[in-house]
């Protein structure tokens, strides 16, 4: 029955405890405000012409003004839990006073403050409820449980609003604030009951929020000054706005009503009915939708529903006859409409704005957007009642509903720049900062004399980069330089220096490279002054032959060094003595031969390279397959697959494909559909690390439905930062998308069936592990649709989901970019993730036959549902359960048998059951 009340209010089970305390608190409270607001109200409306209730809302401000004064110093003060006893104490106290002198005196002007304090003590009392509230929860749950919490308000009201329509006749309406005293008596000792280590510990403010680079003397914009940021300045206008509304069609509907009701008595009774009636309506509503409408709907619409609804209402009374009581009627629907809105929809959403936020700079919000803005609103509806009434105090209701049309749509206009600004302020929220350096002016002459200077440095590292800036500036004594620094202390300069000679042909080197090579003794420069001195010397191309003499690595040296040129004679040289190294008995010439091929930029080495695909000795053939994508040799292509098939040499042939590059995915050469399953994904894989647009057509077909390489193709896409959105591949992700999301689903239910069997654990960390591969790759794919740099911050958050707060944030980042439709589906597999370590999973009473079901379905799933080894798991189970039904199974051929771990593991469960 529990399990069920939870599901129909949205409540996990673990929060069960913590949102009952918090919803008696807020009941118990609720019960006080309402007993004090109708008494008050009707105190007033009995004793005042209704032309004196502007005044009452001029009052309200400025009380309302010095008490958030005073709040804001304690809320820096104190911690939550003790800020909201403060207020219940003094809200208590003041109306204890204010009873006894009600009581013991007769003061005239009473009731007339006392419907202005009563706003205060309201406001006062929600800002610490709920500040408090909010720095329990983070983004996720208050979406969930604020409006739940926040329910408590609405019996409470029911209950207090009824109560005075009964009692007040009997005890009179002043004594009612005794009632109210009580109900903050029980407040108060529930509150007292309540722990928890968040509301206890007082405040640390934050002063991120501020931004960076206002240092001591600078001044921040205005409007960080009094907003902190952008998002509490559009929510204050926005409330504003809200205000405004809500103050003009209650004030509205009062003056009205007081025109209807003469005595204390019925002006009691008619407000207690009428308020609890729309508290009913509410409560239905709060309980059931709400957080749900938030969920489906997103926080941003969700603040469009009240005006949506009133602006129709509105409409609706500036059409129907202008008569009083059919307006009235109308005009009373609209308030009732305003009351159950504002209190079911509008303020657990309004609330949710807040929480990407620091929790200090959300308790400094509450406090400016319901506090500061709410005086403003009084004031302004004050104003326009004063110069609009008539003389007995009236104001017409078709001028308010023309008014109130203006404000509605300037209110529903807001709400796109609040979502523009919640946006921002989550990817603050989740962003992290990287600072980069200023770029240099390379021909300015102070930065070259720096990086002169800096080519005497004493770190190799820091010559090397001045000497590529200078050779990238185009400096004109760049050749006079390199050959000073061959006389560098540093062997990694030196060779830096010999490449860049070969590469520009400093032919006056050539003295000063033989000099080096005659006196060198350094066994790691050797090879690069061998190489440059080949390269350099062509007045004696006859005496190169002496390389014959030298020893491999000399020769190697040598050989690249003459490959370097382009004179034809040079080449053919080159050519033969590669030829030579080839047929030579011995390992080490081949692989120098290889090399040479590799690295030579001219020459034509295929033949050679051919005989060397076909060498027994795996690190020659493993090497010439890597060779042949080096020299980018198209035509050996097939040859090089064909042997990295018959001798398993798969990450070669990966290699190869990475030095190819885009080109090798034409299809005239990956149209193969004989190729073995490992070699499909070095394929794959390879594709991913390759910009073009062979690899990423290659990619985009491994996606259709009937290929089991959809995944690993998916992750390839988005490896190389692929776009699809509106491309041609397109749909072939979004089919991907839904099938994958489907299978999401499937897992996430069959879960708890498996993690309730104590011998299908293994089982359901296969199924976990494989659900938070299927989120990631489901993230992948959301990247490839829409915004991608915000998704990979999400994507990186949700793989360090258990160590980092910010997951929460990301989620509604989430929610903001992606479709409403997608992301309902995501939300609730990473409610499931973040759950499934603390809930405890029911045990069903056909737990033995849901669990022999699901072992059945995966095993038996279509290729790619589920990983090789998660089936292999499940058909490992077998045995242990000793359910006869599952013995079918084995003798049915599945599509992994050619897998080696899955056979394995069915002919171990083969020996272990009497089949």
């Amino acid at each position: 029955m529990k399990s069920r009340i939870f599901t129909l209010l949205n409540i996990k089970p673990s929060e069960g405890g913590l949102v009952k305390q918090l919803f008696l608190v807020q009941f118990f409270l609720g019960v006080g405000t309402s007993f004090l607001f109708t008494s008050a109200l009707t105190l007033f409306l009995a004793t005042y012409p209704i032309k004196e209730l502007p005044k009452v809302s001029l009052l309200a401000a400025g009380l309302l003004l010095v008490a958030n004064f005073v709040y804001a110093r304690l809320e820096a003060k104190l911690s939550a839990k003790k800020l909201l006893q403060l207020i219940i104490l003094f809200s208590l106290g003041s109306i204890v006073f204010t009873w006894l002198e009600a009581t013991i005196f007769s003061i005239s002007w009473l009731p007339f403050f006392l419907s202005a304090w009563n706003l205060v003590v309201y406001m006062v009392v929600s800002y610490a409820f709920w500040g408090m509230t909010a720095i329990i929860f983070n983004v996720r749950e208050s979406r969930r449980l604020f409006s739940v919490v926040g329910s408590g308000d609405i019996p409470a009201k029911i209950i207090g609003y009824a109560a005075v329509a009964i009692l007040a006749p009997v005890i009179g309406v002043i004594n009612v604030l005794a009632l109210s005293i009580v109900a903050f008596l029980l407040g108060y000792y529930f509150l007292r009951q309540f722990q928890h280590p968040s509301i206890v510990a007082v405040p640390e403010h934050s002063h991120s929020s501020h931004g960076p680079g206002h240092a001591a003397g600078n001044h921040p914009p205005i409007i960080e000054r009094l907003f902190q940021n952008n998002l509490i300045f559009v929510i204050a206008i926005w409330s504003f706005l809200g205000f405004t509304i809500y103050t003009l069609i209650d004030l509205t509907f009062v003056t009205e009503i007081k025109v209807r009701f003469k005595s204390s008595q019925e002006l009691a009774f008619f407000l207690g009915v009428f308020f609890a009636i729309g508290r009913v309506l509410a409560i239905f509503l709060k309980l059931i939708f709400s957080s749900r409408v938030i969920n489906r709907l997103g926080l941003a619409n969700s603040l469009l529903i009240t005006p949506a609804v009133l602006l129709l209402i509105t409409g609706t009374v500036l059409l129907v006859d202008k008569s009083l009581n059919t307006g009235l009627m109308v005009f009373g629907v609209m308030v009732l409409f305003s009351e159950v809105l504002k209190s079911a929809v509008q303020e657990p959403a309004f609330f949710i704005l807040f929480q990407p936020l620091h929790p200090h700079s959300r308790l400094k919000g509450h406090l400016i957007t319901k506090g500061y803005t709410l005086p403003f609103a009084l004031v302004a509806v004050s104003i326009f009642a004063f110069i609009f009434r008539d003389q007995k105090g009236d104001i017409s209701i078709s001028l308010v509903c023309g008014t109130l049309v203006i404000l509605l749509a300037a209110w529903s206009l807001l709400v796109s720049l609040i979502k523009k600004e919640y946006l921002h302020t989550l990817i603050r929220a989740l962003k992290k900062g990287y600072f980069t350096g200023t770029q240099l002016f390379l021909n300015d002459q102070p930065v070259r004399e720096l990086l002169l200077a800096k080519t005497e440095s004493p770190k190799p590292k820091e010559v090397l980069f001045a000497l590529e800036l200078l050779e990238k500036s185009g400096y004109t004594k760049f050749n006079d330089l390199l050959l000073r620094e061959l006389n560098s202390p540093f062997a990694l300069v030196k060779k830096f220096v010999l490449a860049r000679i070969i590469h520009r042909n400093i032919t006056e080197a050539l003295p000063l490279v033989q000099q080096k090579v005659s006196a060198s003794s350094d066994p790691e420069l050797k090879p690069d002054l061998i190489t440059a001195l080949y390269y350099l010397n062509s007045d004696h191309a006859g005496e190169q032959t002496n390389f014959q003499n030298l020893d491999p690595i000399s020769k190697k040296a040598a050989l690249l060094g003459l490959a370097a040129r382009t004179e034809l004679k040079v080449i053919s040289l080159v050519e033969q003595e590669v030829a030579f190294l080839t047929t030579s008995p011995g390992e080490e010439d081949k692989l120098i031969a290889l090399e040479i091929m590799a690295d030579a930029p001219h020459g034509e080495f295929y033949a050679s390279l051919k005989t060397l695909l076909q060498e027994p000795a795996p690190a020659i053939y493993k090497k010439a397959i890597e060779t042949v994508g080096k020299v980018r040799a198209f035509p050996l292509w097939r040859a090089a697959t064909k042997v990295a098939i018959q001798k398993k040499a798969t990450n070669s042939l990966q290699k190869s494909m990475l030095f190819f590059g885009d080109a090798i995915f034409a299809p005239e050469y990956t149209n193969n559909p004989d190729l073995p399953n490992e070699v499909i994904l070095a394929h794959i894989k390879s594709a991913g690390n390759c910009n073009g647009k062979f690899s990423t057509a290659y990619l985009m077909n491994c996606l259709a439905p009937e290929n089991e390489w959809k995944d690993a193709a998916l992750a390839a896409l988005f490896h190389k930062k692929v776009n699809v959105a509106g491309s041609v591949g397109e749909k072939e992700v979004v089919l991907w998308l839904e099938n994958k999301l489907e299978q999401g689903k499937r897992k996430v239910s069959s879960y708890p069936t498996l993690a309730a069997s104590a011998s299908a654990t293994l089982l359901a960390a296969a199924v976990k592990s494989e659900i938070e591969q299927d989120l990631q790759l489901i993230l992948k794919a959301f990247a490839l649709l829409y915004d991608r740099q915000g998704l990979e911050r999400v994507l990186q958050l949700v793989k360090n989901a258990g160590n980092d707060t910010r997951i929460y944030n990301a989620i509604e980042m989430l929610e903001l970019r992606v479709p409403k439709r997608y992301f309902l589906q995501v939300d609730s597999i990473l409610e499931f993730l973040l759950d499934s370590g603390v809930a405890q999973p029911e045990i069903s009473r056909n737990a033995n036959l849901e669990l022999t079901s699901l072992i059945k379905e995966i095993i038996s799933a279509p290729a790619g549902d589920y990983t090789i080894w998660t089936k292999s798991v499940a058909l490992y189970l077998i045995p242990t359960l000793a359910d006869k039904s599952l013995y079918k199974i084995l003798a049915e051929p599945q599509v992994e048998e050619n897998s080696p771990l899955f056979s394995e593991t069915k002919n171990f469960v083969l020996s272990q059951v009497d089949f």
